[in-house]
């Protein structure tokens, strides 16, 4: 008589499996959090937007309104954005929110503003929109090493020779050893940059203020990242 062969080994408990692992991945989560806490790494910052173009694209509080393609290499492209908010606010919110800014300075007549961080030129002007009357072009330093294209729909042709001016002294001999020598600037004619400058250094002062700090997101007023409506 052939007899059916038993099996005597047990089967996997599932459950006891399942609890080894979540044991197992609470200590890594735990032992990662300590890593981290005990390092250089600002943990707020980190999972921060590193790029304004980012910040503002999925803020509701921005409207993108065109693109601008360099015409000297159609690889590089500036984001134009609107909002209601005003210039100076608009500043801040990006300060608090994107670290790495390096410099932020205001014109003179207080209707631009212009802002770089190691990748990225911001140019914040008022626009001809009586709704959103404030503009923010967002472009690569490259596109404005590159292009020779004016602002998007300025109000005043102060913004427009500030933009230009503001870059040049303040990005484009770190630039010229980036990318070489650049047609745009070849012949330029530097205006007075110091003269075109506002005295007031709230907004370098407040760069200062958060890299030293290392304080994440917030909002001018304090709390969330996101303006009031």
């Amino acid at each position: 008589m052939v007899t059916r062969k038993t099996n005597n080994n047990k089967g996997f408990d599932k459950s006891v499996v399942m609890k080894k692992l979540i044991v197992g991945l609470f200590w890594v989560f735990v032992i990662g959090i300590l890593i981290i806490s005990e390092s250089d790494i600002d943990f707020q910052t980190f999972f921060q937007n590193k790029s304004v173009d980012k910040l503002l694209k999925k803020d509701s509080n921005f409207v993108y309104a065109t693109s601008i393609t360099s015409e000297m290499d159609n690889k590089q492209r500036a984001n134009v954005y609107k909002t209601k908010i005003s210039i100076s606010e608009t500043a801040n919110y990006i300060i608090n929110n994107v670290p790495g800014i390096e410099y932020a300075d205001e014109s003179a007549d207080n209707d631009s503003l212009g802002m770089l961080n190691d990748k990225e030129y911001v140019f914040i002007y008022s626009g001809e929109d009586d709704e959103f009357s404030t503009y923010i072009q967002v472009s690569s330093r490259q596109y404005a090493y590159t292009s020779g294209n004016d602002l998007y729909r300025s109000l005043y042709d102060a913004s427009d020779l500030y933009y230009r001016d503001y870059y040049y002294h303040r990005a484009y001999s770190t630039d010229f050893d980036r990318y070489g020598a650049s047609r745009v600037f070849s012949n330029y004619s530097s205006k007075d940059f110091s003269a075109m400058t506002s005295k007031n250094n709230t907004y370098n002062n407040l760069i200062s203020s958060v890299r030293q700090s290392s304080i994440g997101s917030r909002s001018l007023s304090g709390g969330g990242t996101s303006f009031g409506k």
